[in-house]
């Protein structure tokens, strides 16, 4: 996995990354492409995530870098996943004026430091979420899955905002397990009826899966049996 939220790698880098894996017989990278730290991507539909969520002026992906790693993952036999980590871990998302006069995102503190949380009540959070993701998967059209996250949704956090338990209510949505699984069917339905999706797999999170769901566990290798 290369993670350019946190750690901002240029192009020509991961040209060379994705030209080494086949020296050691990999074939997969997992692209952790939007973190609490930064957007790094340029979408057409939402500019202004990357405009204003970025390192610096050159620390930022466009759609033809997109399909020019791409074209060179497939000359190595290499497939890039493109992992978009929501409901938390969103923080950059928030930072653009139009989204923070929203105020979409919530303000955690935690073991980790800061870390933003969509709240959900908010209707243009699904529209926005959903327009991302739909652009992503366009990009990676070829790919062989979609990473969605899902992973160290704060249940403190939400307790933050009372109109998320009023949303809760007006949907019927018991627990903040449900209401994950609710965040998950929405942004899958701007998917391709086939696409497969990942989530990240933590038992902390109390989230019930869908049968066609692929999991990503992370956590201690003694709860793996369980």
């Amino acid at each position: 996995m290369i993670d350019s939220a946190r750690h901002f790698l240029g192009v020509a880098a991961i040209k060379r990354l994705i030209e080494s894996m086949p020296l050691s017989k990999l074939n997969i990278l997992h692209w952790h492409l939007v973190d609490d730290e930064s957007f790094p991507i340029k979408l057409g539909s939402h500019p202004e995530l990357s405009e204003n969520s970025r390192y610096g002026a050159k620390q930022i992906y466009t759609p033809d870098d997109v399909r020019a790693l791409i074209k060179v993952a497939d000359l190595n036999a290499v497939k890039i996943i493109p992992e978009i980590d929501t409901p938390a871990h969103v923080r950059s998302w928030g930072l653009a004026p139009e989204w923070k006069a929203k105020n979409i995102t919530i303000k955690c503190n935690g073991g980790t430091g800061y870390n933003g949380q969509f709240d959900l009540s908010k209707p243009e959070v699904f529209g926005l979420a959903q327009d991302v993701v739909k652009e992503i998967d366009a990009l990676f059209k070829d790919s062989p899955y979609i990473h969605l996250g899902g992973d160290e949704v704060s249940s403190a956090c939400w307790n933050l905002r009372p109109e998320i338990q009023n949303f809760m209510k007006l949907k019927n949505i018991k627990t903040y397990g449900e209401l994950q699984m609710y965040w998950r069917f929405q942004l899958k339905q701007v998917l391709p009826a086939n696409r497969k999706v990942i989530f990240w797999r933590n038992d902390a999170q109390n989230v019930t899966t869908s049968a066609d769901d692929v999991l990503h566990y992370w956590g201690a290798q003694t709860d793996v049996a369980t």
